[in-house]
């Protein structure tokens, strides 16, 4: 498992490559390809493993640029982004196409966009611009119900994941159940390997998975003790009803 990182890592350069090739280690993979989904997470799961939050956004936001890493705003009320490899995300086309007739229209067009993903370092488009490379207002549209691209606003659309809203809700699911779970103790406090011997009703991917995605939101500490990792739910979360 890993640990925080201590005061001591502050000076090292933050690496979002290798930070995501670390939670991927967690990840319940079975879940993804059961789903149909790319490897993914939210990049506030990266905040647990890093010295500072700064830290991980401009180390992030410049792997995007150089067409590394692939951000996914969820929109609306809800601020989270979803991060995953830009070759994941190439992939995940490739195999949605691999399903497909090669004679189709919907294969044509997810070809096109591949070759246009190969060519650009953007999550984020101006719809004229995607309109001058070559894209029909209903090729546009097409790639929304297809789940590879969403409207932002009016002029701008930006990259999407198919099936996206099943990892969304599964991800709540089991943020609260371990939550809940911790409530009910005592202190506020549990091994993580005590979690992971029990059945939590509603998770469907793994204690070591959520645990990033709660020590990022900044819900628990998480501190190594010689029994393993202990977790415990910040003040501010245990007022919480």
């Amino acid at each position: 498992m890993m640990a925080l990182p201590t005061k001591k890592a502050k000076h090292i350069e933050f690496e979002p490559l290798v930070a995501l090739q670390q939670q991927f280690e967690q990840m319940p993979i079975a879940y993804f390809q059961t789903n149909g989904l790319p490897r993914l997470l939210y990049q506030h799961q990266l905040y647990s493993i890093a010295p500072s939050r700064t830290i991980v956004d401009r180390a992030v936001a410049s792997a995007c640029q150089e067409g590394k890493i692939v951000r996914v705003p969820l929109g609306g009320s809800n601020m989270d982004t979803v991060v995953l490899l830009k070759q994941d995300y190439i992939s995940h086309v490739e195999s949605k196409m691999a399903l497909l007739d090669k004679s189709a229209s919907d294969y044509s067009l997810l070809e096109r966009f591949q070759t246009f993903l190969l060519q650009s370092v953007s999550c984020s488009f101006q719809r004229e611009s995607l309109q001058a490379d070559g894209f029909s207002v209903s090729e546009l549209q097409r790639l929304v119900q297809l789940g590879y691209l969403s409207n932002r606003n009016e002029h701008t659309m930006a990259l999407a994941v198919p099936s996206l809203g099943c990892f969304t809700r599964d991800m709540t699911q089991g943020r609260d159940t371990l939550l809940k779970s911790m409530k009910r103790k005592k202190f506020k406090e549990v091994l993580e390997s005590e979690l992971r011997t029990k059945k939590l009703k509603g998770m469907r991917l793994s204690v070591a998975y959520h645990v990033s995605d709660l020590a990022g939101l900044d819900c628990i500490s998480v501190m190594q003790t010689s029994s393993g990792r202990m977790l415990r739910l910040k003040t501010e979360v245990k007022k919480r009803r």
